[in-house]
């Protein structure tokens, strides 16, 4: 199809006048039908149709997952633009981590800087070097080395691979939490530009490792190890939002209180509790439900559903 016929075909997701529960599944009915180039653009383009973090950041994810090259100029102008919310603008540097062109390297390298256009910003700072520090591992170590093991039940294209080596759990729980461990056999792959005196990076680095470790292990030793660095990180609300997401991708029923008490937290950022709310979503429990009704009709439009 053209791109006029699949305008025509997802004119929902387009019509900034349709109810936004409406346009997200559309936003998947085109995911799991119209995975092409022109299919990205049609993300692209609902982009600036609303006003809705919630369905700004989701198209923009998603554009990232079909990893389609013809996507990059949009996503940088996404990150470029200001006026988008920050979600959505770390949304598509994450995007561009995923595509993993080596082309794009100077400009993520732009807005990792501390003294880039984004230097107070450490949601987008901290974007930019995983999506470094993924795009430089691919090169080094080829496709398979950023991509999920053969055995992982997740198809998602994540900012991090997991770590190689079964480390144990208390071992993951530490670089986790820190970022490092003395006895962790894994290899701490950082770019060179990115180290020096500034060890911010791979501190970053290794904790999404063990986060996207402990996510595929999928116990309920590994979620409630996640659920507690939710609730405890006072360092990176990118780091817990990304917690909150694979939490509600393992679906485990032990991840609920935390995930709650953080859709609770009022000075919890909005990132962090829109992830949660999306997570306990995903829970099988029925009660979940009742909870979630509470923040439906919330002013903050990242939280409410």
């Amino acid at each position: 199809m053209s791109l006029a016929d699949l305008r025509v075909t997802y004119a929902d997701l387009l019509n900034k006048d349709v109810a936004l529960d409406s346009r997200i599944r559309c936003l998947y009915v085109l995911k799991e039908n119209d995975k092409s180039p022109l299919g990205a653009a049609i993300l692209a383009e609902a982009v600036d149709t609303t006003d809705s973090v919630l369905l700004q950041h989701e198209l923009v994810y998603n554009i990232g997952q079909f990893r389609f090259v013809e996507s990059i100029l949009r996503l940088r102008e996404i990150v470029e633009r200001e006026s988008y919310d920050v979600v959505t603008r770390h949304e598509a540097l994450e995007a561009l981590g995923a595509i993993a062109e080596d082309n794009v390297l100077p400009f993520l390298y732009e807005y990792a800087a501390k003294d880039g256009p984004v230097g107070n910003c450490a949601p987008l700072r901290e974007s930019a070097v995983l999506a470094i520090c993924r795009i430089e591992m691919k090169q080094r170590d080829g496709e398979k080395a950023v991509g999920n093991p053969e055995n992982c039940q997740y198809v998602s294209v994540d900012p991090s691979p997991a770590f190689d080596d079964a480390l144990p759990l208390d071992v993951l729980e530490t670089i986790l939490t820190t970022g490092t461990h003395a006895t962790a056999t894994a290899p701490t792959v950082v770019p060179a530009a990115l180290s020096g005196d500034d060890d911010d990076a791979a501190i970053i680095w290794n904790r999404y490792r063990a986060m996207f470790t402990l996510r595929n292990l999928g116990s309920k030793e590994a979620a409630v190890i996640l659920g507690k660095a939710l609730r405890s990180d006072a360092s990176s609300c990118l780091f817990r939002h990304e917690i909150a997401f694979v939490l509600g991708q393992m679906e485990h029923p032990a991840s609920e209180p935390y995930l709650a008490e953080a859709l609770a937290d009022e000075k919890e950022h909005s990132m962090v509790r829109h992830e949660a709310a999306e997570a306990i979503g995903a829970l099988p429990e029925k009660h979940s439900f009742d909870f979630l009704q509470k923040y439906a009709p919330s002013p903050r439009k990242r939280i409410s559903p």
